[in-house]
């Protein structure tokens, strides 16, 4: 799912639709997380590594509420019940599904 999520934020960096505010709250997560210079040091176990991971999570939840479900769902290219789970309740369930 790591995969789905980088490719996820840069289509979202690159769409038409997402405004600017959106554009530098997942710019700013994906700077924390490839950036050296982070709250917690990498070379500690696991915790050292979640801080990255949860930058750009947070990124991802905050500027969920400034982008277009329609551009959420065209730049997701996993399964949307992922998208769901990652970017929250704002996303609709699969067509056909409850």
């Amino acid at each position: 799912m790591w995969g789905y999520t980088l490719l996820f934020c840069r289509r979202l960096l690159s769409h038409r639709e997402v405004p600017w505010r959106a554009r530098v709250t997942l710019g700013s997560g994906l700077l924390y997380a490839a950036s050296p210079v982070t709250l917690v040091p990498d070379f500690i176990p696991v915790i050292g590594k979640l801080d990255n991971v949860l930058a750009v999570v947070i990124a991802i939840r905050l500027s969920v509420a400034f982008i277009p479900v329609p551009a959420l769902i065209e730049a997701w290219p996993g399964e949307r019940g992922q998208l769901r789970m990652l970017a929250g309740r704002r996303i609709p369930m699969e067509e056909g599904r409850g």
